[in-house]
C-alpha cells in the first residue's frame, strides 16, 4: 500500500503537447494584477479572478507551430487543477474568437469574451502564486 505522503511524489510530472515549460514574467506595468508569461513563441498578461484564470493579451510569433495548444493545455490543466474557468478577454480578432469558439470549446460572454468552465470547487481557494512548476495558479483573491 502507498502513503498518502508519498502518493503525490509518483504522480506523473505534466507535459505540454510540445513539451513546452510555463514560465512567469513579471507583473503587468498599468494593472500589478495581471502576470506575464511565455510558453514556447507565445506570450501574454494573465491574472486570476473570481475563480477563473483570465488571459487579457496573447501573442503568438510564429503561429501554426502548436505552441498555443501548449498554452491552452497549461491552463486547462491548471483550471482543473483549481477548479477555475478560462476566459479569454478583450478579443479584437474575429476569426480567433470563431476558432476559440468553433474548435476549442469556449462559449461568448460578451460581444469581445469567451470562456471555457471545467469543474468548479466553490470551496476551494487557492493564494499561493503560480505552481510548483511555474503553471498558473492563483495569485489573489477577489
Amino acid at each position: 500500500m502507498i502513503k498518502n505522503s508519498h502518493k503525490k511524489k509518483l504522480q506523473k510530472e505534466f507535459r505540454s503537447s510540445h513539451g513546452l515549460i510555463f514560465e512567469v514574467g513579471g507583473p503587468f506595468r498599468w494593472d500589478e494584477d495581471f502576470t506575464h508569461f511565455r510558453v514556447g513563441t507565445v506570450t501574454g498578461i494573465w491574472a486570476a479572478y473570481d475563480n477563473s484564470y483570465v488571459l487579457l493579451a496573447i501573442i503568438n510569433e510564429k503561429p501554426g507551430n502548436g505552441n498555443f495548444t501548449d498554452l491552452l493545455e497549461w491552463f486547462e490543466r491548471s483550471c482543473k487543477r483549481d477548479g477555475y474557468s478560462l476566459k479569454i478577454i478583450e478579443i479584437v480578432n474575429e476569426k480567433f474568437m470563431i476558432h476559440l469558439i468553433n474548435r476549442r470549446g469556449f462559449k461568448k460572454t460578451s460581444e469581445n469574451s469567451v470562456e471555457k468552465i471545467f469543474s468548479h470547487n466553490t470551496n476551494q481557494k487557492n493564494d499561493r502564486g503560480p505552481g510548483k512548476d511555474g503553471s498558473p495558479r492563483s495569485q489573489t483573491s477577489r
